[in-house]
């Protein structure tokens, strides 16, 4: 991990990390480290992790929230509207022509 990455988004992550293996923890001590001592407490916490998915889990978090990347496959506001609505406008549709045979079954 380079100087690319500012301090305030390396403590929070850490101290989520933190939070993420242990609940209890009192992550205020973490804002009183150095830059130096922040990082071997992350390699310290990432090698006492006793199975390897979860140390993968964990890796993959702390990369996530270091490095934050746009997905792909995530839509912008406008088309999650647009789907949105043509769903809701098929389920109301789908409803309504359900609710006709019913009635006539059992009418």
């Amino acid at each position: 991990m380079g100087d690319a990455i500012e301090d305030a988004t390396l403590y929070n992550c850490t101290a989520m990390l933190l939070l993420q293996m242990d609940s209890d923890t009192n992550v205020n001590s973490v804002w009183m480290l150095n830059r130096s001592q922040v990082l071997d407490l992350l390699d310290a916490t990432l090698t006492e992790v006793e199975t390897s998915a979860k140390r993968t889990v964990l890796r993959d978090f702390i990369s996530e929230c270091l490095f934050p990347s746009q997905r792909p496959y995530d839509l912008a506001w406008w088309q999650k509207l647009v789907w949105t609505v043509v769903f809701a406008a098929m389920l109301v549709v789908a409803t309504g022509g359900n609710a006709i045979v019913m009635w006539i079954v059992l009418v």
